[in-house]
């Protein structure tokens, strides 16, 4: 009785490695390297099962599509670019020291096949067609604003960026957290303690598909810059703008 007490504890302990479906009507986001490139693959499944998504590289390769089903425990999908296939993948969705995405990816150009282990990042809502509903743009035209502004924090253009913040922004420096910057010249003359060096160079590897987003807008990276929407002065076309640095 003794043994087949601690042989339950033992099996109780045991890290999870079956296998761990995705929610459905969701958005899910893995990372990691495919044949030695940094990546991130998003991936909505319908309710009946159906998968598409997208495969983007930090390497600012171009940006991929990804067709498939998931059935019980066991996806498959096809990657697209120009609707031209370039790859497969068959595999699962595991959970054991991290919930991951394991499987064959096949190179269909060279018939390379890579074993395929990336980490899971996050979920978020939305819909197949539109993945940021918080914001009433195409998800193309958030994404590419999300990339302007890092790249004018990165070219340090301080009138850009100080001209594209809503107002008050929470955010911090030297230390300081909590601090209220109220108008564009505040922003200005505390531009070089808030976009410090280690900040901006954090954001230099940043991808811009896939973004995670919430009532609050959307984050890029590991939500060190935020996006969301604001209605315009002229009450017409609500506007884009910078809405958190979280420093």
């Amino acid at each position: 009785m003794r043994s087949f007490i601690i042989c339950l504890f033992l099996f109780a302990c045991l890290p999870k490695l079956w296998s761990a479906p995705l929610e459905k009507n969701r958005w899910h986001d893995f990372e990691g390297l495919i044949a030695d490139k940094q990546a991130h693959v998003s991936i909505y499944v319908e309710q009946d099962g159906k998968i598409s998504g997208k495969v983007c590289y930090a390497a600012k390769k171009p940006e991929l599509v990804l067709q498939g089903k998931l059935e019980g425990d066991q996806l498959d999908f096809s990657v697209f670019n120009r609707e031209k296939p370039v790859a497969q993948f068959s595999g699962k969705i595991t959970s054991s020291d991290a919930d991951r995405m394991e499987g064959d990816w096949k190179e269909l150009d060279t018939k390379d096949i890579i074993i395929l282990r990336l980490t899971y990042i996050a979920s978020c809502g939305g819909d197949a067609n539109h993945r940021y509903t918080s914001v009433d743009v195409a998800d193309s035209v958030a994404e590419a604003f999300m990339q302007t502004a890092v790249t004018r924090i990165l070219a340090k253009d301080k009138q850009w960026v100080s001209q594209h913040v809503f107002y008050p922004l929470e955010t911090s420096y030297l230390g300081k957290k909590g601090v209220t910057i109220r108008n564009a010249a505040q922003l200005l003359a505390a531009y070089d303690k808030i976009f410090y060096p280690e900040y901006v160079a954090r954001l230099r590897s940043v991808c811009f598909c896939g973004l995670f987003h919430n009532y609050r807008g959307l984050m890029v990276g590991r939500g060190e810059l935020w996006i969301g929407q604001v209605p315009s002065a002229s009450g017409k076309k609500p506007r884009l703008v910078i809405n958190g640095v979280v420093n």
